[in-house]
């Protein structure tokens, strides 16, 4: 006897000439944790719902495609009426978008994973469907567009990944109400070039960002503003910054780890370090005047933080912290003060000694960014 949910991996085909329909063919269940035994279910019309499984209550459901098994459309109704449901996942499809209305009726699902797919647009009502969704994972898709509201009615979001797409910008609209309950936010790994004003106000439950590996040059005004009163994690490493202020924060912000490591920092601002709380400092890979990096060190210091040469990883500490990788810069002209001001002179002369040092390509992205000079 079965027990009462049972978790399916399935393989769909799909005949692209039936777009209108979208009719699924040869369902096939190939691993089932419960009972070892797999079966078929053939030529259902348009959705997965109560039908397509008969007696049987579905808990999770993963639906992975490759060559020989497509879903290119990801229709209207496609999914519903599973009440049980609590996990979703697709991954290797092909299908460009989803239909508002795509969900129906999933009243338990929590967790939704949409990855490696053609995915390149999220348009509004396309999670509608989904009252207690908690976890969505859009990573590793071809996301150029976000409407609007897209997650509007997602009022129960806790945590948000849309790393290693192409999305160039950000965008509040794209939260609506959901953005209250969001505590954790990944966008690393895009093409986002600023950090717009007030991008984060509402968001006051917001405890983790990460943007790493992106394009920003530009943090705007009070884009921090009013999220949590202690950010645990705030992620910046290997952007274009060369400045940061603390008019992009609350006045008192606390920062449990902040990384701005791998940027174009030639100093890092003292009303910025005296203003905020940040436990953990990471400045590593900047191309830093060796005089600013004492004074940011000193700063940390006096207000309880502790700045981080590198990360912990072995391997990157193996490869960025050695004798031949400067850690700052000392100007042709020397002077102990710290002037806070860009020296695109100090910038060349630090990045030209570091393409001097024989390694390959992969710990050079984690040491320091070089892909603007």
């Amino acid at each position: 006897m079965l027990g009462s949910k049972i978790f399916l991996f399935i393989l769909l085909t799909f005949n692209p000439l039936e777009v209108e329909q979208c009719c699924l063919q040869n369902l096939s269940v190939w691993h089932n944790p419960i009972n070892s035994s797999a079966w078929g279910l053939k030529s259902f019309n348009s959705t997965l719902d109560p039908q397509s499984f008969g007696p049987f209550d579905i808990g999770e459901i993963h639906i992975l495609c490759d060559q020989y098994h497509i879903l290119s459309y990801f229709g209207k109704g496609l999914i519903k009426n599973l009440v049980n449901l609590t996990k979703l996942s697709v991954s290797g499809c092909s299908f460009e978008t989803i239909a508002p209305g795509a969900f129906v009726n999933l009243v338990q699902v929590t967790d939704l994973v949409i990855t490696y797919t053609e995915l390149n647009e999220v348009v509004a009502g396309a999670f509608d469907g989904l009252p207690k969704l908690k976890n969505l994972n859009l990573d590793n898709n071809k996301l150029v567009r976000i409407e609007q509201q897209a997650f509007n009615s997602l009022d129960k979001l806790s945590f948000v990944n849309l790393n290693q797409n192409m999305l160039d910008r950000m965008r509040r609209e794209w939260f609506g109400s959901s953005m209250s309950s969001i505590t954790t936010f990944f966008i690393q790994k895009n093409l986002l070039k600023e950090i717009p004003q007030g991008m984060f106000l509402g968001w006051s439950n917001l405890k983790s960002v990460n943007l790493d590996y992106n394009q920003i040059s530009v943090i705007h005004s009070r884009a921090f503003e009013d999220i949590a009163p202690t950010i645990e994690n705030l992620g910046l490493h290997h952007n274009h910054l060369k400045n940061l202020s603390l008019n992009s924060f609350s006045s008192n912000a606390r920062i449990d780890v902040l990384r701005i490591s791998a940027n174009l920092f030639n100093y890092v601002p003292e009303s910025f370090l005296m203003g905020a709380t940040i436990k953990y400092l990471y400045v590593h890979g900047n191309p830093l005047r060796c005089s600013c990096l004492d004074k940011i060190n000193m700063l940390a210091t006096n207000k309880g933080g502790m700045m981080v040469d590198y990360p912990s990883d072995p391997y990157i500490l193996r490869q960025c912290k050695s004798d031949y990788v400067p850690v700052c810069v000392v100007p042709k002209r020397f002077d102990e003060s710290c002037f806070e001001e860009v020296d695109e002179e100090v910038t060349k002369y630090f990045f030209s000694y570091l393409r001097k040092i024989g390694w390959d390509r992969n710990p050079r992205e984690k040491c320091a960014m070089f892909d603007v000079l």
